[in-house]
């Protein structure tokens, strides 16, 4: 099998600011009386998401040496949706970008199994970038070896 070195990277508050989005997808859903992750990748709210530059830019400089990894918590039916985004804002296409079947249940367990399949596929994780710190404790736990970047704001910090 061939080991391929990979650096992993979500998508929201990691690549895009999507603090807008966010904003008006419960402002919508609270107007109609529904639950914001129903208008949440709506293609109409995410014109109003941003590039985050310090994540494009860890992913451009990890990009000379491994492969790129994209791993997010959006729901599998917005593939399409995701990937245009990505290309577009970040300018950059990932080798995979892996997303969660929206049937699972905890964000963290199903991006943990996406994480046992990259593994078993033969790709030998280098860094993961998120901002779901509970995540990365999570991977830290089960695979202390890879490093792990936690993005918060406009900054992010190697966690240790």
């Amino acid at each position: 099998m061939v080991i391929k070195k990979a650096c992993v990277f979500d998508v929201d508050g990691v690549l895009i600011y999507a603090d807008e989005r966010i904003r008006r997808a419960k402002q919508l859903a609270s107007a109609l009386k529904k639950d914001y992750r129903d208008f949440l990748y709506k293609e109409e709210l995410i014109q109003f998401d941003v590039p985050r530059p310090v994540g494009i830019k860890l992913l451009k400089e990890k990009a000379r040496w491994c492969s790129i990894i994209v791993l997010t918590g959006r729901p599998k039916e917005f593939f399409d949706l995701t990937l245009k985004e990505i290309t577009n804002l970040v300018e950059v296409r990932p080798e995979l970008v892996l997303m969660r079947d929206s049937k699972e249940g905890s964000v963290v367990r199903a991006k943990l199994a996406l994480i046992k399949k990259l593994i078993k596929k033969g790709y030998e994780i280098e860094e993961i970038h998120d901002d779901d710190v509970n995540f990365l404790h999570e991977v830290r736990n089960e695979y202390p070896q890879i490093k792990l970047f936690y993005h918060i704001h406009d900054r992010y910090v190697v966690l240790r």
